[in-house]
């Protein structure tokens, strides 16, 4: 919905944009996609057939067809429990071709057939479909949070039954489903949660395994602000990065390994000092993990390393416009830098450095638009 038709320029270059950034920190993003697909033409508008094509290429884009619905009564019916489950039965909504056909149709200049034709058949490998049974666990879960009080902290306190709810709350609590179920669905296509969400807000270990995204940004931000290169959100909004090239960018080799490096450090939230030792280290002739900050980010950081390794050779990072796309980290976590551990590390740093990236990349962007 659109309140201000006035301001849907500023918004429609600010999502624009969020989307550019995202691209640039993570490996892959995934969109969920109500229907027809009008992500798809949004994407197209932007970054032309060409760009679309490099990024499916890159395994960067994925698409989540969103048919799973949770429900609420808006009328008052006396002894009836207020929420409902379900899936959406349209083709537009079940079947991927049907999407991809739909939201090309948004596009300011519509493709001839055979480019539809082909590009419609890459993009369907890219699909992703919920389990049919999703909806109902998150209803089961709405009744239980409430009756456990646990939704009191979100301004919907257990003070009477169920089926006594207002319609405001019976809204509320759908509402709370609902969030539950794209947090389920997300853990299930092993994603993690990049917008703002009310349960991850918790201090529980299920949802803890969600915020990954939200480090490796925080992370990269912090790298580039040590080595004094403005962040990917001032390097799009200065024009220093033009939109149309961020597929080409974010798929060069050094940033390819660089968002592989971030997903081990982006698990960790130490110092500056010690992510600025760990980039210099690695620049020198010197060894990190023979430094005295090195020795205790052994010690006590290394946990980023056995937990997320599958994480990194799969090479599955990256963020929702609502959920997030990445390999999350494995349960299994070590308190020990094993051989194995340390194998994979010089296998991804040898002969190339964080350093050397934001070097290379990023601030030879900033000197070229001096």
């Amino acid at each position: 919905m659109i309140s201000d038709p006035s301001m849907f320029p500023v918004e429609y270059t600010q999502v624009i944009n969020e989307v550019a950034e995202e691209l640039l920190y993570y490996d892959k993003i995934a969109f969920q996609v109500y229907g027809e697909n009008i992500p798809l033409a949004v994407l197209i508008n932007t970054f032309g057939v060409k760009g679309i094509e490099e990024l499916l290429e890159q395994q960067a884009i994925e698409f989540v067809l969103w048919t799973p619905i949770v429900t609420y009564l808006v009328e008052d019916i006396p002894g009836v429990l207020p929420l409902q489950s379900g899936n959406m039965s349209s083709k537009a909504h079940c079947d991927p071709e049907e999407s991809i056909i739909r939201g090309m149709k948004w596009m300011l200049n519509p493709l001839p057939r055979r480019y539809r034709r082909t590009l419609t058949k890459k993009l369907e490998k890219v699909y992703k479909l919920p389990s049919p049974e999703a909806a109902q666990p998150a209803v089961e879960f709405g009744y239980q949070g409430f009756e456990a009080n646990i939704f009191a902290q979100f301004g919907l306190p257990k003070t009477k039954e169920l089926t006594e709810l207002k319609v405001d709350e019976r809204a509320e609590l759908c509402s709370l489903a609902n969030e539950c179920l794209e947090l389920a669905i997300s853990a299930s296509f092993k994603y993690d949660v990049s917008m703002s969400k009310r349960f991850v807000g918790l201090n529980r270990t299920e949802f803890q395994r969600l915020r990954n995204a939200e480090l490796i940004r925080n992370v990269t931000d912090i790298l580039f602000e040590i080595e004094q290169v403005p962040n990917f959100k001032e390097l799009i909004k200065q024009g220093i990065i033009g939109i149309k090239e961020v597929p080409k960018i974010r798929g060069h080799k050094s940033s390819v390994k660089f968002r592989s490096w971030i997903t081990q450090l982006g698990t960790s939230t130490k110092a500056k000092g010690i992510a600025k030792e760990y980039i210099d280290s690695i620049a020198n002739t010197k060894g990190f993990f023979e430094t005295q900050q090195g020795k205790f980010f052994k010690t006590v950081v290394v946990t980023a390393f056995s937990g997320v390794v599958g994480g990194v050779i799969g090479g599955k990072i990256g963020s929702f416009i609502g959920v997030t796309a990445s390999k999350l980290a494995e349960p299994f976590i070590d308190l020990g830098l094993n051989l194995l551990d340390a194998y994979v590390f010089e296998g991804l740093t040898k002969g190339w450095s964080p350093k050397h990236y934001i070097d290379k990349e990023i601030r030879s962007l900033v000197e070229r638009k001096k």
